[in-house]
């Protein structure tokens, strides 16, 4: 750690020998996690990192093939397994293939899922406050309600109180494919969706106050009753979206395609 520790953030280059060689050790999602620890530690030094969660013991870390799950409920990610109701905040890494995987109620803020494959993953009700996943598949996958007994919740988005929406607040999907996922009620304030695939995505009564949609794909969307205050949704292509009663107060339409869109208004 003291190599990395008079790096500055002006003068970090993952390009730079000392650098180079650390990152040249890794593959694929491995590298992007080393350049994101390290920048860390040149950003924040040691103490700033481990004040994020980002240095941990190996106990508590967990990444691909590793066993997640800090309480009674565990198991080991891959695709289709059963990891419903899991709790790993701010640890839990996977650049993998979690095809079909369950997560349903899994609290999993932070989790490091950056170019993983998500397709038809169940994220129903999951907290994913913070993830990174970037370059993530997501197709069909499923972040709509779900209730404590893990029954999925049927009807609208505002189910009853023992409901739970999924949770992405703040979240990096950039780039992301989402193409027919179900993000109905889900929390997106603040995420970054930047250049994100979301075409046929169905985002009713979504909370995406705040977020970056600039670029993003949202073709034939549905968006009925979603939240797009202070969004930016510069350049986005909504053509046949459907955005009746979405809420677009101080959004950024700039250079948005909304040919064959059906705005607010039902027009």
């Amino acid at each position: 750690l003291d190599v990395f520790s008079h790096v500055s953030i002006k003068e970090w280059n993952p390009q730079r020998p000392g650098i180079r060689r650390v990152l040249g050790r890794q593959r694929g999602g491995a590298a992007a996690t080393v350049n994101h620890m390290l920048r860390t530690l040149a950003t924040a030094g040691v103490a700033g990192a481990l004040a994020v969660g980002l240095l941990v013991t190996p106990s508590a870390a967990a990444s691909d093939g590793a066993s997640i799950g800090t309480g009674k409920i565990t198991c080991v990610p891959g695709p289709g397994a059963n990891c419903r109701d899991v709790i790993h905040k701010w640890t839990f890494s996977h650049h993998g293939d979690l095809r079909g995987a369950k997560f349903a109620r899994a609290q999993l803020h932070g989790a490091d899922l950056r170019g993983a494959r998500l397709d038809r993953v169940n994220f129903r009700g999951a907290v994913l406050r913070h993830a990174h996943l970037h370059e993530a598949s997501l197709v069909g996958a499923n972040f709509g309600p779900a209730n404590m007994r893990g029954r999925v919740a049927r009807g609208t988005p505002a189910c009853t109180p023992d409901c739970f929406t999924a949770d992405l607040s703040n979240a990096d999907l950039t780039s992301a494919n989402m193409f027919d996922a179900n993000l109905a009620g889900a929390d997106l304030t603040n995420a970054n969706m930047t250049g994100a695939n979301l075409t046929g995505a169905i985002l009713t009564d979504a909370n995406m106050t705040s977020a970056n949609l600039a670029g993003a794909n949202l073709m034939g969307a549905f968006l009925p009753g979603a939240n797009l205050t202070n969004a930016n949704l510069t350049n986005a292509d909504l053509e046949g979206a459907n955005l009746t009663g979405a809420n677009l107060t101080g959004a950024n339409l700039t250079g948005a395609n909304l040919e064959g869109a059906t705005l607010p208004d039902g027009s």
